[in-house]
């Protein structure tokens, strides 16, 4: 089985990440990820079991000094620090596939030094928690039938340093965690393009810690009604995934993967919920073997994890405070990769 490079990122702000595949400088079209047709296998996996793992690491630096007019006033830089650890394992049988992935992220961010201890302090800014089991089988040359299930969530807890209470913790494992289960149809017109039409997904959302924040006006967290003492909730509704992967110009690939999850129903008796949205955007370039530069861009929109307390502190109000609530990340940093 050939090495599978992957990149490995910082980000600037908290939210959640994606790591995706980033191509070796003699492969013109990289396959998407999540691939599944014997076409694309051919140059992945070979019949019987295929294994590949990788660690990582990506830092991001920017420096000032106190006297540079150009920032602002006490402005002295950040420093990020992102470990990576995947590890992939798949089944080939004839027409069918059986692929296994673990994801394990932990990243760092310092902006500066705590003003009473006069000590540089490094606060979480990734933390991911993904394991995904997916089955396909060919039905043509550009369809396929498939079947799957991922999990996410986070390693570390996660305080609000100004909460007054013990119902202190903003996230933690668990809290939130998301299953999602489904079933559908993925169309593969080209190598580096893809999609998936699932009709038929279910995703669960789970809080477990007991201390979490709730929003005091709704008694959620995560779209959880933590108030009356409930644990989950469970969507019933439909996704579908676009995904494309290409190297638009020599050793510079382009990837990303738009999600969309459509909950026809849930457990609080919601129906016809607002459209999920995630967007994960990938652009590389390849220095050599082990290092690339990277720019990374995540954004989400979910009604269920909209931030009441920043719209509560925000004038004048929006109109649509959930149509206004896109969440973004973004990164640039170089990464250094071993794979085993």
């Amino acid at each position: 089985m050939k090495r599978i490079t992957l990149l490995l990122f910082s980000l600037c702000l908290a939210g959640y990440s994606y790591a995706q595949e980033v191509p070796k400088a003699d492969d013109a079209q990289k396959k998407v990820g999540d691939a599944m047709s014997s076409k694309d296998l051919k140059g992945e996996f070979k019949e019987g079991w295929n294994k590949a793992s990788s660690f990582g690491t990506t830092l991001n630096m920017t420096g000032f000094s106190q006297s540079w007019k150009q920032v602002n006033t006490g402005v002295v830089g950040n420093t990020n620090l992102h470990f990576i650890l995947k590890h992939q394992n798949a089944l080939v049988k004839g027409k069918n596939i059986w692929i296994n992935d673990f994801e394990g992220q932990l990243g760092f961010q310092s902006s500066g030094k705590n003003p009473t201890t006069n000590k540089r302090e490094f606060n979480r800014n990734i933390d991911k928690l993904f394991l995904n089991s997916q089955y396909g089988r060919k039905i043509s040359d550009k369809i396929s039938a498939f079947a799957e299930g991922n999990f996410i969530s986070q390693f570390l807890a996660v305080k609000d340093d100004e909460s007054e209470t013990k119902r202190n913790i903003a996230s933690a494992f668990m809290t939130p965690g998301y299953l999602t289960i489904s079933t559908g149809i993925e169309y593969r017109p080209a190598d580096y393009f893809t999609v998936k039409l699932a009709p038929i997904a279910n995703k669960w959302t789970f809080v477990s810690n007991k201390n979490v924040i709730y929003d005091t006006e709704t008694g959620h967290a995560y779209g959880v009604n933590i108030a009356e003492g409930k644990k989950s909730l469970s969507e019933f509704g439909s996704q579908l995934t676009l995904g494309f992967n290409k190297e638009v110009v020599k050793n510079v690939n382009l990837g990303f993967r738009y999600n969309f999850f459509k909950a026809w129903k849930d457990t609080e008796g919601n129906k016809n919920k607002p459209l999920d949205h995630r967007l994960d955007l990938l652009a590389t370039a390849k220095i050599n073997k082990y290092l690339n530069v990277n720019f990374t861009y995540i954004g989400i929109l979910d009604k269920d994890v909209f931030d009441h307390k920043a719209y509560n502190n925000t004038t004048p109000k929006p109109t649509d405070p959930v149509k206004s609530s896109w969440q973004s990340a973004s990164g640039f940093g170089i990464g250094f990769l071993a794979s085993f």
